[in-house]
């Protein structure tokens, strides 16, 4: 669900795969990989990844805004 909810919001704000990542500073295979649900999306995640999982979220929420 989160990788459709990513597109969605991705695809309305006419970003591409790699615009979106480059923005958020991720790769675009990563995004891609969420979107099309063969990598879960970030949340099961261990305590050392916490910080940059963190960060991932604020900046996706930041740019959506929502």
């Amino acid at each position: 669900l989160f990788g459709i909810f990513l597109k969605e919001k991705r695809q309305a704000a006419n970003l591409s795969l790699r615009e979106l990542a480059d923005t958020i500073g991720v790769a675009h295979t990563y995004i891609l990989s969420i979107e099309n649900g063969s990598k879960a999306p970030p949340g099961d995640i261990t305590l050392k990844k916490l910080p940059k999982f963190c960060i991932l979220m604020k900046k996706l929420l930041d740019f959506f805004m929502i």
